[in-house]
């Protein structure tokens, strides 16, 4: 059966978060320019439509071409027209956008105009591009390509679809033990992935953790990664530096962002974990400081108390893989993704 375009276009925005403030609305009418037709062209072709002048000037008409907007603020740079806004991160925007060659969605991050005091972040986005391309694994979401135009510094990203742990903890409240311990084991083989290229995350959290379209579970967001064999060559993480997220932060991450390894990241997962099955978080705190003092503390409610589903293998997990000594916790992901697949196996 043959859909609308009002229709298509309803779907095409179903899973796109809310405006932030300042921000085209899902109806808000664009310019009538040629990367705002050609995106729509090319979003009514995968929606099973010829893309068509005349399907596109009917969804001008509506005043839905908006639909498949979030104000971009380039209508193209070199080879990528801009589509929408998918959220911003740390150090900048993220777009999505079509390869003009190819016809093919891709994530555009760009990062934020600065000036000589913004060397920092520079370094950052550069080093992120440079570890993105070492990584290649199903569980990761891949790096395309690097680019400068305009003044602009941008990577361009696979692009998954999907939504990520946060949004559906958001939906959700949770995801319940199976599904909590089916991410947690995907995430567990990307970072066995990375520690292969010796790279930590440092950022394992469920904003940065994607189920996309095919149901498979991408880590996303090096922004922070580092690779341990170019530890504190960069000088771009001081002594002292905290990194990530405080709440899914090590105690050693904590306390120095370079003393971070693979340990730190098996730490966060279980945090994350600990989320994912029982919809809150073991570490909490009204303050920034009252959050740092309960991580360094290690001490944090049972699973079993907030989630009494929850079986007595997870809770043993959980407390090794977020234990307060790095040298208590699992040696690699392997073996907590070993411990995660047992669990999961014996729940069928």
């Amino acid at each position: 059966m043959r859909r609308s375009p009002l229709v298509v276009l309803s779907l095409l925005v179903v899973s796109a978060r809310a405006p932030a403030q300042g921000e085209a609305g899902p109806l808000e009418r664009l310019p009538d320019s040629a990367w705002t037709r050609e995106a729509a062209a090319h979003l009514l072709r995968r929606a099973g439509f010829g893309g068509s002048s005349a399907e596109i000037d009917a969804l001008h008409r509506l005043g839905l071409a908006g639909a498949v907007d979030r104000l971009v603020d380039f209508e193209s740079i070199d080879d990528y027209a801009g589509v929408r806004r998918l959220g911003a991160g740390g150090m900048g925007e993220v777009y999505l956008v079509v390869r003009k060659a190819t016809g093919e969605l891709a994530a555009l991050k760009a990062l934020r105009r600065c000036d000589r005091s913004g060397a920092e972040s520079i370094v950052r986005f550069c080093r992120e591009a440079r570890t993105g391309h070492l990584l290649d694994h199903p569980n990761v979401i891949r790096y395309l390509d690097t680019g400068y135009a305009r003044g602009l510094h941008y990577l361009v990203l696979e692009y998954g679809g999907g939504r990520t742990v946060r949004d559906v903890l958001v939906h959700k409240g949770r995801l319940g033990v199976r599904l909590g311990i089916q991410v947690a084991y995907q995430v567990s083989k990307a970072l066995e992935h990375a520690l292969t290229h010796d790279v930590v995350h440092r950022d394992i959290k469920p904003e940065n953790i994607l189920i996309d379209r095919t149901k498979t579970v991408r880590l996303l967001d090096l922004g922070l990664a580092k690779s341990m064999s170019e530890s504190g060559l960069s000088g771009v993480t001081r002594p002292g530096t905290v990194l990530g997220s405080l709440a899914y932060s090590a105690p050693e991450q904590l306390e120095d962002a370079r003393r971070a390894d693979h340990r730190s990241d098996i730490y966060s997962l279980g945090v994350v974990l600990y989320e994912m099955v029982s919809g809150r978080r073991p570490i909490a705190g009204h303050s920034p400081a009252e959050i740092v003092s309960a991580v360094m503390s290690g001490r944090y409610s049972s699973i079993r108390d907030v989630a009494p589903d929850a079986p007595e293998e997870l809770e043993r997990i959980l407390a090794r893989a977020m234990a307060r000594r790095p040298e208590d916790r699992y040696p690699d992901p392997t073996e907590m993704g070993a411990a995660l697949k047992a669990l999961y196996a014996s729940l069928e």
